[in-house]
């Protein structure tokens, strides 16, 4: 599935630490804002 087809179709795509990835419904995900003072204790990487 492309990225694009991904977002429209309500699809996230979720890379483990392995490098292992896999498509699940956005419905199962919700959306959190992480404070700045507490973002340098995650290794948050977005692509």
């Amino acid at each position: 599935m492309s990225d694009e087809k991904e977002e429209q179709g309500g699809w996230l795509r979720i890379v483990d630490e392995t490098g292992e990835d896999y498509l699940y419904s956005a419905r199962h995900f919700v959306p959190v804002q992480i404070p700045q003072e507490a973002e340098q204790t995650f290794d948050l990487e977005v692509a």
